[in-house]
């Protein structure tokens, strides 16, 4: 029966290695496909349009002194924009369905070269082109007249490329437009201005990394290698039988393996006809050499081993004296790396564990979270990944005022976590927040602050009292450097007697013991309000929710398009439904990464179940003598919890020594180590279960 389960396993390995070549090789090629058709760098030259486009009428007015530019120089232009984040149905993000798309708003005065990076003859832009993504799941691109983006400001944003690698045509180019520009804009534009030194501020594609399935296909090969030895090794009394009975070793490996050969051959044959066929996967000669080589060196394998044993002392080995302990050690530690490998595609798994445990244990613990929503997640959107200083001050220009207006609310707690002093850390709050969490005085009198105040309004705890002139020193020193002069400090001393309602409505926690710096637009910098930075609950900015979070969305939707954030903040979501929220993106991840936390679970599957079954085959008469002289099952199977744990040690080594360590790893290898218990355990279970008759009889 062991025999059996064995040798379909190994089947299943063999064919599962060869699956995860033919879609990782598929996979490689069309990204590579993908990149190439992005970078147009070749035949066109990246310019930048210094001019705040925040309106229909703006925006339109630029693109005409392009188009018109480009006309009067006989010259092709486009302008690429990259969306990267997630479908929007119903007004809710999809995280199972990432996407990337690319558009080419171009214009043309004659027949563009760009269609060549998609293997077309070039020809002038007049419609919309087909999807031109070449199978490339969750990607898309088009080429488009740029007229279209007219029609559609949620597209403004993108890089511009002049159609031109002639350094004369480009600056002639780039001194009429900033002349025209500068009309526009109504300030002076240079030549320079229009040009791009940091070629970082211009997005770029990004696929998901091919590394992990090929460091699974690694792994799975290294394991099939220690399989052939170990399985000779294993097989090794039945070599000497067949070899003494004069048997060639063709003969013997055909008896031995050739079935396990035969149907991993048929199988992977299959795999590439439903590959090619039916699921449009590129199975090309690479392919099928690959293949090949891996039978053939298996093969060979074989027949090195095979011929290596002959030489071993026949009566040693029709005795049945086991050289597996080693060898056992050695396969335990290289199946302890291709855990280790195969852990990264299921960590998807542990963040959903992790996720749906904190949801289940943060119950709505403040009923006031309900009245307010926070926009998240942030999403990449048409910008480039990661953000700046200058960026975060743009977007508290363009909607902290306009938000402020509508009710939003500022707490930002983050001071409490920074590795200061604790007579220098504070809590940020705005007038708004004041309104709806009302702090008193020493003396029972509300504190209030204007919106439009240019003063700062500290209040102190009488318990602190004592940091008073320290606090005021280190507010000064930071308003020097925000915002380039001292305010007026305004300076109130708070208690526990009258606040028991002032809270933190990220967790309803009392913080009136906590100093509480007061912003304004005008007394402070973006920095102290730390707005709509994706954090959820560490978002300094809260939106108050209206009727419905919809509604509320809707209200300030416009103004997102207008400053082009919309693609950024898609939606806005209750606090009370944050850790929800983490737990559908987690959700989300497994889903949209489905093929290959799937290729990693079964791989780690089969390596669990099969080494259980190839130690309990090797070692089942010695497991039979010692529970026939009354061992209990946890010492007779000693040597095997031996290996398993010397496994984990190892793992958890290679996570050290490679600075691993992280919730997320930790979940995933507990995950992992619960199902090989299990396994073990049903193993070990069936194993005392069956009949001992045949393990005296070595059946």
């Amino acid at each position: 029966m062991n025999n059996k389960v064995l040798s379909f396993l190994s089947i299943l390995l063999i064919i599962f290695t060869g699956s995860i070549l033919i879609v990782s090789h598929d996979y490689q090629l069309k990204v590579s496909n993908a990149e190439k058709s992005f970078d147009i760098n070749s035949s066109f030259t990246p310019f930048n349009v210094p001019v705040e486009m925040n309106s229909d009428k703006k925006y339109n007015e630029v693109i005409s002194s392009v188009n018109s530019t480009a006309k009067e120089l006989n010259l092709n232009y486009l302008k690429r924009v990259r969306y990267s984040g997630y479908l929007k149905y119903n007004g809710k993000l999809n995280y199972s369905k990432p996407i990337q798309s690319v558009v080419f708003q171009t214009y043309t005065t004659h027949p563009t070269s760009l269609w060549e990076n998609f293997g077309l003859k070039p020809r002038n832009v007049s419609g919309k082109s087909d999807n031109l993504n070449n199978g490339l799941n969750q990607y898309s691109v088009h080429i488009v007249p740029i007229g279209f983006s007219e029609k559609y400001p949620q597209s403004r944003e993108g890089t511009f490329f002049l159609e031109t690698k002639n350094v004369k045509k480009f600056s002639e180019f780039r001194k009429i437009l900033s002349q025209k520009i500068s009309k526009i804009n109504k300030t002076k534009i240079s030549s320079d201005d229009l040009l791009i030194n940091d070629p970082d501020t211009i997005p770029s594609i990004s696929f998901d990394s091919p590394e992990q399935l090929n460091d699974i296909f690694r792994a799975s090969l290294l394991f099939l290698f220690l399989f052939v030895v170990i399985f000779i090794i294993s097989n090794s009394k039945s070599f000497s039988i067949y070899k003494l009975n004069g048997f060639s070793t063709f003969k013997i490996i055909k008896i031995s393996m050739g079935k396990i050969f035969v149907f991993s051959a048929l199988g992977i044959g299959i795999i590439d006809v439903l590959a090619y066929y039916v699921l449009n996967l590129s199975v090309d000669q690479i392919i099928i050499i690959k293949e090949l080589l891996m039978f053939i060196i298996f093969y060979v394998i074989s027949i090195i081993l095979v011929l290596f044993f002959q030489y071993f002392n026949f009566s040693n080995q029709i005795n049945g004296k086991n050289y597996n302990r080693l060898n056992f050690i050695a396969l335990y530690l290289a199946k302890g790396v291709s855990i280790t490998i195969c852990l990264f595609t299921l960590v998807p798994l542990a963040e959903v564990s992790i996720s749906s445990y904190i949801s289940i244990n943060h119950p709505n613990q403040y009923d006031r979270q309900k009245d307010f929503g926070v926009f998240y997640p942030v999403i990449t959107g048409n910008n480039p990944e990661g953000s700046t200083l200058e960026q975060g001050k743009i977007l508290d220009d363009n909607m902290y005022s306009y938000l402020n207006s509508r009710g939003a609310i500022i707490y930002d707690d983050s001071y409490l976590k920074q590795p200061v002093a604790d007579y220098l850390k504070f809590i940020k709050v705005n007038p708004n927040y004041l309104n709806e969490f009302p702090l008193y005085d020493t003396s029972g009198h509300s504190i209030h602050l204007d919106n439009n105040s240019r003063d700062v309004l500290l209040a102190i705890p009488v318990n602190e009292a004592q940091s008073t002139d320290a606090r005021i020193s280190d507010i000064k020193q930071i308003s020097k450097e925000e915002i380039g002069r001292i305010p007026k400090i305004k300076i109130v001393y708070i208690s526990n007697r009258y606040n028991n309602r002032f809270k933190s409505i990220n967790n309803g926690e009392n913080i009136s013991k906590y100093v509480v710096f007061v912003t304004t637009k005008n007394n402070s910098s973006f920095v102290e309000r730390n707005i709509m930075d994706g954090g959820g609950l560490s978002d300094g900015l809260k939106m108050s929710i209206g009727s419905s979070v919809e509604s509320t969305y809707n209200r300030i939707k416009k103004r997102l398009i207008q400053y082009n954030y919309y693609d950024n903040y898609p939606q806005l979501i209750k606090l009370s439904d944050y850790y929800h929220e983490d737990l559908l993106i987690s959700i989300g991840d497994v889903i949209s990464q489905a093929l290959t936390v799937l290729v990693g679970f079964i791989i780690t599957l089969i390596l669990v179940i099969y080494v259980a079954f190839l130690y309990f085959k090797n070692f089942k008469r010695s497991i039979f003598i010692k529970k026939l002289n009354g061992y209990s099952n946890m010492k007779a199977y000693l040597y095997f919890w031996i290996l398993m744990a010397m496994q984990y040690l190892l793992i958890i080594l290679i996570m050290y020594l490679n600075d691993l360590f992280s919730l997320i790893t930790v979940t995933t290898v507990s995950i992992v180590l619960i199902i090989e218990l299990l396994i073990s355990l049903c193993v070990v279970k069936k194993l005392n279960s069956g009949s001992w008759g045949d393990v005296i009889n070595e059946q």
